[in-house]
């Protein structure tokens, strides 16, 4: 009879859904030790003709030079309808040759023939040096159909000899690209296979084979696989040898129908010649030869015959079967009687699952034939059933180690799974079926990505730019900025350096089985580019003393409004991503003829890989309308008015226009006290630029975050009482952090006031913090504005350091518990933290501010 396995000892069929799964898994893996799936990267695309040594043909290149930023969702794998690659040889595939380390590598294996994939993945992708020919924006479905290669190296050192499988791609002649524009991009043909050329061209070029050693069980001869594209659920077989004989010349042809059952992730299925085999050879060896009962005046002695037992596999049922023969005494003797009979007995076997384990097990009473007994038949039937029925238990309890391990069919997938992901693979056996042709174990694999949808933004070029954020194992369908959407792109429009208020990101995720689940996730924290820690210049320690910088919020129409500022050096890091180079230009004529000097210089300049933050120091009131320019170039842009001129003393500029280079070291590299002159600046940015870096980012945040323990710093009260945050009783505390330089922190203090006035009973303890202020500037303005809570000086910041403030104005609202129920940083219009007290709403606001 045919077995289920072919021509193979055991067959694991697994459903595309669960290979697409196991793909969203590593998507997400970020272990280094691991396989690892780019979601995101920025490369520099060179489709240039590179002469006689270039593997692709001259008519074949693009001639398409740009820099790229791209964004890649999870892959998801399809099989193609009678796909399939020609006859090659693995021993072409070099690259996989080096990576088998470890001394010289033996024979090959003969030619295979190769099956095709095909892996879709959602590309969006940024041309920030946009070529004529393309757009600025790509989005849509990127598809590779390739062969699908098995590769068998021998590693002969050391010793002893170690087979090594490996799985990968074909990459000789390169993958089959088709690219699908995303409905609604704008996307020509002639673009599109533009694309499709560039794409391909790269993996011919520039990209290694991507290979992966299969980690198989040592018992394991050989390993062939099939896919199976057609039906309602496509599914590769991984077909197994375990002994040294090989299969024979169909080889995964001979593996007929498919027994993956519904519901199952995947199924192992036994063949019936190496199961029946086994069973043999596992549960028939070492029993006793003879097995004797006796009572009052009678004796059985049983001779079973354990070289001619047989198993035979029936639908739901192992049956063993053995036949022997046997003799009986009975009576006194003189007068007793002897009669030799013969038996058969058969005895059903079931498998079950236990403890993850399929364990063999007896199941009901025995069936007996008797032949040539002539007296005492019942008692015969008895000692035969229970000595054939206790003998075969006694080889089941416990199970041989060698039957055990082969029965643990799950340890197949497990042991090749453990080398994709760190995390246990949840392989569970959900039933047994036993066939005629052989056994099919069915089961689940509870591995599926499950980490939190990364939302993270930078900005570039006047972007902002969300290219960081992704869907661990899913596919980004949507940016959503402060409510403006965007489906083909992951930057939007912002002229200066400006995290908007709030990012969603939304898409699907790949769960277990392969199907997709809606996620989606949204971040709304300040974040600010860090700039070089400024070295031999004045740094002041109260606020009004430092430099400051706005944060900004977008106002009526197209306008900006000043919301609060905030100390870009508060950090006290250093940038974290290679070197950044700041550039101040103190502005004499508009900003947007500035911007436009700018722009020329750092297109001309030879380092244009630098990282930059430009910095526009402004005269009083000129920022709203300078905050609406863009510079058009790679540099990040911060804007600031210097109505107190601490920009200028600090670094030592008493005329516009001028402008400073400060280089990564915090120390000035160069200084011009003259109009800008786009091919002098670029002259200079070529002589002190330190390319090699990128702009870091870090967020604006408090000591203490949202929930933790509220630090109990004393208050000290005009009249020189002190009290203590935890002597407070009957309501929370809103601390209020203000600054006598940032109006929008004195703002915060007014509507405060205002919101106090709705009546309220249940009104919150308000204190207004003035971080670095002494007690009589404090004094001047709780006079001036009337305010109906105390202020407190904090002219030595023992307050504001505890809790990590470094903008103003900050508000923080502490709970009963004295823990800290919701920040604000930056003026929040029209409401505050006290009027949600008192309205009872305690949701968290956040400001729509831009930095």
């Amino acid at each position: 009879m045919a077995s289920v396995t072919g021509e193979y000892d055991v067959a694991t069929e697994v459903s595309i859904g669960l290979v697409n799964c196991v793909l969203a898994a590593i998507h997400e893996n970020e272990n280094r030790a691991y396989p690892r799936l780019c979601h995101s990267l920025t490369a520099s695309v060179d489709d240039a003709y590179r002469g006689a040594a270039d593997p692709i043909p001259e008519s074949e290149r693009t001639g398409i030079r740009t820099t790229v930023e791209v964004q890649l969702s999870t892959p998801t794998v399809s099989l193609p309808v009678d796909a399939l690659a020609d006859t090659l040889w693995s021993r072409s595939r070099q690259p996989v040759r080096t990576a088998a380390r470890g001394g010289p590598l033996g024979p090959w294996g003969r030619p295979t023939c190769w099956p095709s994939i095909s892996a879709r993945l959602r590309l969006r992708a940024w041309l920030r040096d946009t070529p004529a020919e393309l757009p600025e924006f790509v989005h849509g479905d990127l598809y590779l159909t390739a062969g699908l290669v098995r590769t068998v190296l021998w590693q002969w050192h050391p010793l002893p000899p170690r087979r090594r499988t490996f799985l990968g791609l074909d990459h000789s002649a390169g993958p089959e690209v088709r690219f699908e524009p995303a409905a609604g991009a704008t996307l020509t043909d002639q673009q599109r296979v533009l694309v499709e050329r560039i794409v391909r061209n790269a993996f011919r070029g520039d990209s290694e084979p991507v290979s992966v050693e299969l980690q198989l069980p040592p018992e394991v001869h050989r390993f062939d696989y099939k896919l199976q594209p057609t039906g309602a659920r496509p599914s590769a077989m991984l077909l197994f040898t375990l002994s040294d004989s090989p299969p024979g010349p169909q080889g995964p042809g001979s593996v007929g129908a498919r027994f993956l059952p519904g519901g199952a992730d995947f199924a192992v299925a036994v063949g019936r010649d190496y199961l029946l085999g086994l069973l043999r050879r596992e549960l028939l060896g070492g029993l006793p030869p003879e097995y004797e009962r006796s009572g009052t005046f009678w004796r059985v002695s049983l001779r079973p015959d354990w070289n001619g037992a047989t198993f035979d596999l029936q639908p739901g049922r192992i049956l063993f079967s053995i036949s022997g023969d046997g003799r009986i005494t009975y009576g006194v003797a003189p007068l007793s009687t002897t009669d030799d009979f013969s038996f058969t007995v058969r005895l059903a076997v079931t498998l079950q699952v236990v403890g993850g384990q399929v364990r063999p097990a007896l199941v009901g009473d025995p069936e007996i034939e008797l032949h040539g007994v002539f007296a005492f038949e019942s008692l015969i039937n008895d000692a035969a059933r229970n000595a054939i029925k206790a003998g075969l238990q006694a080889r089941l309890d416990p199970v041989p180690a060698d039957l055990r391990d082969a029965l643990d069919v799950g340890r197949y997938l497990k042991t090749m799974m453990s080398t994709l992901h760190p995390a246990d693979p949840g392989v569970a056996l959900t039933g047994v079926q036993i066939r005629a042709d052989g056994v099919v174990v069915a089961g689940t694999v509870a591995l599926a990505p499950s980490r939190p949808v990364t939302v993270r933004r930078a900005d570039l070029n006047g972007r902002a730019d969300a290219l960081e954020s992704w869907i661990p194992g899913g596919t980004i369908d949507r940016f959503v900025w402060d409510g403006h959407l965007e489906e083909h792109r992951f930057v939007t429009e912002n002229p200066i350096a400006a995290i908007q208020g709030c990012l969603s990101v939304q898409g699907t995720r790949v769960t277990r089985g392969g199907g997709l689940v809606p996620v989606a996730a949204e971040d709304c924290p300040l974040v600010v580019a860090l700039l070089p820690v400024l070295t031999g210049l004045p740094t002041p320690a109260v606020p009004c003393r430092r430099l400051l910088l706005p944060l900004l919020a977008g106002g009526p129409g197209e306008g900006v409004e000043v919301v609060g500022h905030y100390d870009p050096w508060a950090s006290g890091l250093a940038p974290r991503q290679g070197p950044t180079n700041l550039l101040v230009h103190f502005a004499e004529r508009p900003w947007a003829e500035a911007a436009r000097t700018i722009a020329e210089a750092l297109a001309a300049t030879r380092h244009r890989d630098a990282a930059l933050i430009v910095l526009g120091v402004l005269g009083p009131g000129e920022l709203p309308r300078a905050a609406t320019v863009a510079l058009k170039g790679d540099a990040t842009v911060l804007l600031a008015e210097d109505s107190t001129g601490s920009w200028a003393d600090t670094f030592g500029t008493p005329k516009r226009p001028t402008t400073v280079l400060v280089g990564p070291n915090g120390a000035v590299r160069w200084k011009d006290q003259e109009a800008l002159d786009p091919a002098k600046l670029a002259r200079a940015l070529d002589e002190h630029l330190e390319p090699g870096g990128k702009v870091a980012w870090w967020p604006l945040r408090l000591a203490v975050p949202t929930g933790g323990r509220a630090p109990d710093a004393p208050l000290r009260l005009g009249d020189g009482r002190q009290l203590a945050l935890r002597r407070l009783r009957g309501g929370s505390v809103v601390l209020s952090f203000w600054t006598s330089c940032s109006e929008p922190s004195v703002e915060q203090l007014r509507q405060l006031r205002d919101a106090l006035e709705t009546g309220r009973v249940d009104r919150p303890h308000i204190f207004g913090i003035g971080d670095g202020e002494d007690p009589q500037q404090v004094s001047r303005l709780a006079e001036r504005e009337q305010l109906p809570f105390p202020l407190i000086a904090d002219p030595e910041r023992s307050i504001a350091r505890r809790y990590g403030v470094s903008c103003w104005p900050t508000t923080v609202q502490i709970g009963l518990d004295r823990s800290v129920e919701a920040t604000d940083l930056g003026l929040v219009p029209g409401v505050s933290l006290c009027e949600r007290q008192t309205l009872g709403d305690m949701g968290h606001l956040t400001n729509n501010v831009i930095l």
